[in-house]
């Protein structure tokens, strides 16, 4: 009678799969670390400003400009008036592109028991949870009247760093 061998069964297999969740492990942690990473430019559009070819930010201002209304619209008793629009050009050193996007001007007559500081502070507040900032706020005047002035801005990356792009300046006065 023949004897038989006995051979381990599965060896192999073992090692394969155990070689595949470890490529598995190893590309979700690229994943967590590579998301993370990019958490600080949530707010930084990404248009790919590093080459020579024009970059339109237009539809990104205007989305801007519809947010700094809604949040102004929120306040019954503001005037809000819209002093006009025009397209912005502006080439890039670095690479020789063109970026074309919208600003306007509002003028926001506030009643004369509210402080300009204070309303100015209040829009700024608000805009900080979207994706604009705040690049300017100071003293100003608006037709003769004191006022307060804010920039308001979208950041896009350009090269290594980034750039922003006044969408919104706005002045505060008093609503006689």
């Amino acid at each position: 009678m023949a004897r038989r061998t006995n051979r381990k069964k599965g060896s192999g297999g073992g090692f394969v799969l155990t070689l595949i969740l470890v490529l598995l492990a190893i590309a979700v942690a690229g994943g967590i670390y590579y998301a993370a990473s990019r958490d600080g430019e949530k707010d930084v559009l990404d248009k790919g400003l590093t080459g020579f070819s024009s970059v339109d930010l237009r539809e990104e201002s205007k989305e801007a400009h519809r947010a700094v209304d809604d949040i102004l619209l929120s306040k019954d008793n503001w005037q809000l008036t819209d002093n006009g629009r025009e397209d912005q050009h502006e080439r890039m050193k670095e690479t020789g592109g063109e970026v074309v996007w919208n600003k306007r001007q509002l003028a926001i007559g506030v009643p004369p028991s509210t402080g300009l500081e204070g309303a100015a502070a209040w829009l700024g507040e608000k805009i900080s949870g979207t994706k604009m900032i705040v690049l300017n706020q100071r003293e100003a005047t608006y037709n003769g009247w004191e006022a307060v002035r804010m920039e308001i801005a979208i950041s896009a990356k350009a090269g290594t760093g980034k750039m922003n792009f006044i969408t919104d300046t706005v002045y505060f006065y008093h609503n006689l």
